[in-house]
């Protein structure tokens, strides 16, 4: 038995200008090749069955998308997450609104008896409802009923929103936070990412579909190799686009030594297929093999040859970690640290808004600082 492949770039081939085709299909239809295997997609609407014979199905599969999976958000991002953009806002309303309404109150107050005299002063108003929104409560409280009543209030409600903040905020600063990546077709459209495929197939497919997006994407589809399309996915320019079975397997095989996942599987897939082997057109092969693969099928032996060869690749990349070497020859133990437990000590990187603030705060000082020595 000779084993023949493709020729670069044609894979499952596509139909040529003069109505033949290159590719698998075409190796068979000419006759150069008895059989084909490959995750071949059972379909009349491509043309391919004027030319090769499908056998019986022995699996089924659909169609989807590996995109890389999102580099964790800078940690001093950390410092915004607790809260989502519409609690900001309120927050922040609440913070500007405090201090105000506490001079109003003050000075309302003053027919009906005294206060004390710093709260006759707005921005001493303002800086005391500042420190509570900051957990640093102060000695001196209002005498006035009206007053005292507002600050208690206001005290319980920066007490609950700063404790809030600092639960939520440890929570974040401990762990990695991936950002929202595209799950659909509509979403990648929009994004105006390459689509890369190892066959012309595809683009068939993408382009008979009745959904818009499937059609705009096939337009910007490109055929390449497989390395050229990972070095693109995990670059961040463009996708993959091929059967599910094929993207899961591609989806380990790209995983760091530890087992951190560089590539996932779109949410959105489409076009159920079957899978099938193509023959000759007549062939005798046919009859005996699809009984063949009947019985594959029954037995369950599809499934199970699939999660073995995930195993043993997985058994792979464990030992060649324990070597120190992974499958491209790299250094195995460059990207052991965070990753390699679920606890990990707070670094200078994670602490970077922290400081960032306290630069932030230095660099206004210096300003009014030159500003009184001017004026």
């Amino acid at each position: 038995m000779r084993i023949e492949e493709s020729p670069k770039g044609e894979m499952w081939g596509n139909r040529l200008p003069d109505g033949t085709f290159n590719g698998l299909v075409g190796l068979i239809g000419s006759g150069k090749a008895d059989l084909g295997t490959g995750n071949i997609m059972i379909s009349i609407s491509s043309g391919r069955h004027e030319f090769i014979e499908f056998s019986a199905p022995y699996s089924s599969d659909e169609i989807c998308l590996l995109a890389r999976v999102e580099p964790p958000l800078p940690k001093w991002m950390a410092l915004f997450l607790p809260f989502k953009w519409e609690s900001w806002i309120a927050v922040f309303v609440g913070m500007v609104v405090s201090g105000p309404l506490l001079y109003l109150f003050a000075v309302l107050s003053k027919k009906s008896g005294t206060e004390h005299h710093d709260f006759y002063s707005f921005g001493y108003s303002y800086l005391y409802a500042y420190a509570l929104h900051m957990r640093q409560a102060l000695i001196l409280t209002p005498l006035r009923d009206c007053n005292l009543m507002y600050v208690v209030f206001l005290w319980h409600y920066t007490f609950i929103l700063t404790s809030v903040y600092s639960s939520n905020l440890t929570a974040f600063l401990t762990v990695t936070v991936q950002p929202p990546g595209v799950e659909s077709f509509k979403g990648l459209y929009e994004t105006r990412l390459n689509v890369f495929a190892l066959s012309p197939f595809l683009k068939s497919v993408l382009a008979n579909s009745g959904n818009k997006y499937h059609k705009g994407l096939s337009e910007r589809l490109q055929v390449s190799t497989f390395p050229e399309i990972k070095s693109e996915v995990l670059a961040g320019r463009g996708v993959m686009i091929n059967g599910r079975r094929y993207l899961e397997f591609t989806r380990d095989k790209l995983a760091t030594p530890q087992g951190r996942p560089r590539a996932r599987i779109i949410k959105e897939c489409f076009a159920p297929v079957s899978i099938g082997l193509a023959y000759q057109t007549n062939s005798p092969l046919k009859a005996k093999f699809d009984r063949v693969l009947e019985r594959i099928v029954e037995t369950g032996l599809v499934r199970r040859w699939f999660l073995e060869s995930l195993r043993r690749f997985q058994k792979f990349k464990r030992e060649s970690r324990a070597l120190g070497v992974t499958q491209d020859g790299t250094d195995a133990h460059e990207e052991e640290g965070e990753h390699a437990t679920g606890v990990i000590p707070l670094s200078i990187d994670h602490m970077q808004g922290l400081f960032a603030i306290l630069g932030f705060g230095y660099l206004i000082a210096l300003i009014f600082f030159l500003l009184e020595l001017r004026f």
